[in-house]
């Protein structure tokens, strides 16, 4: 990574640091009056810390848990990772007082609902799973009172529960718009709820679940590991919810692993395929309904020199493995030695990972807006 710390991120304030579990804590950061703006988030968004350890700089995403309607507080949740060299740093030695080096908001996770009738937001978390779905399950109460919530929330014992009482004291505020069903794989004696591991005849109950109220649009969002998501979201497609109302946030998991390919070492992405390749020399960028002309760098991703000119597009990881950084190609080449999370229908979308993604074309268009 040749770009200075100083460029990828803002060193921000630790000034509270709360003990969620044994293995969990958030971190309140301070904003700024002149990083207000960018700072500015979206229910279920992450931010990226980068961490210098022993020589080496570490970029590592973390979610997001408070509402951008209900919270005062820049609150970032962590969960120790066993053999995690960032989470450990972060739970272990990471005080109040000291700063972190910090992306903007990041993230596509969750996008509202036009429905102005009421929404039923089913959301399945696991483990910190949880924080970005908590974030989603504060905002959509608070947004309309006609929004009705189902979390189902998956944890090893009772100690394990992120937000236990938090939970509990918006259900008891909320009794005919907010519905919580625990599950424990390994509860202790004397657990009242459910336990073991979450399965599809649970996942239709919950679904076929009465609310007291009108039928309401559904949207289904799943926070969790990939064996759980992948469950939950076979388990909501046999039951018949289409596709498009089931979102997921993956954090370095490629799900899929798109075919197309340039050679045998490059793949490629842009509405014109059949284009020569040619020495790069512009990339012209729309960012916020503003367009900028940067000139293009060989070998340089967009995303790497967008920044180094000194615009803001969206990014977080700079490694691949999030999608905060997709840009729609408008015209032109790019390629990408790893396609990262990219899936099939982004490729058919003309969307590439910007931080990965270089210009091939001597001109090269990109959106970054509305996808």
């Amino acid at each position: 990574m040749s770009l200075s710390l100083d460029k990828l991120g803002k060193p921000l304030k630790v000034l509270k640091r709360v003990e969620e579990t044994k293995e969990a804590i958030s971190l309140v950061l301070e904003i700024p009056p002149d990083l207000k703006t960018q700072f500015h988030y979206q229910a279920g968004q992450f931010v990226t810390f980068f961490l210098s350890l022993g020589g080496q700089t570490l970029s590592r995403s973390y979610s997001l848990s408070s509402s951008p309607l209900v919270d005062n507080e820049f609150k970032v949740t962590v969960k120790k990772v066993p053999g995690g060299k960032g989470s450990t740093y972060l739970c272990d030695n990471v005080k109040v007082g000291d700063t972190l080096l910090t992306t903007p908001p990041s993230g596509h996770f969750f996008k509202p609902s036009l429905d102005t009738n009421g929404v039923h937001y089913f959301l399945f978390a696991a483990g910190s799973g949880i924080t970005p779905v908590y974030s989603i399950m504060k905002t959509v109460l608070m947004a309309s009172p006609l929004n009705h919530v189902t979390l189902v929330f998956c944890n090893r014992n009772q100690e394990s529960i992120i937000y236990k009482n938090e939970i509990e004291k918006w259900a008891q505020e909320n009794p005919t718009r907010l519905d919580v069903v625990h599950i424990l794989s390994k509860p202790s004696f004397g657990w009242p709820g459910r336990s073991g591991r979450i399965e599809r005849a649970l996942i239709s109950e919950v679904v076929e679940m009465p609310i007291g109220v009108a039928p309401l649009h559904r949207e289904f969002y799943l926070c969790g590991p990939v064996e759980f998501m992948h469950v939950v979201r076979n388990s909501l497609l046999e039951h018949g919810i289409a596709k498009d109302h089931i979102k997921e946030e993956n954090f370095g998991v490629a799900v899929h692993k798109p075919q197309m390919k340039l050679n045998d070492s490059w793949t490629f992405i842009g509405p014109n395929p059949d284009q020569a390749s040619e020495g790069p020399e512009k990339i012209i960028a729309l960012i916020n309904g503003e367009t900028i002309e940067v000139d293009a760098k060989p070998g340089v991703s967009i995303l790497e020199t967008l920044l180094e000119s000194g615009a803001q597009p969206p990014y977080s990881c700079m490694d691949g493995a999030c999608m905060a950084c997709l840009g729609k190609i408008q015209s032109g080449r790019v390629y990408q030695e790893d396609p990262g999370i990219l899936a099939d229908e982004n490729i058919k979308a003309c969307e590439a990972l910007t931080c990965q993604a270089k210009p091939l074309s001597r001109i090269t268009k990109i959106s970054y807006d509305n996808l």
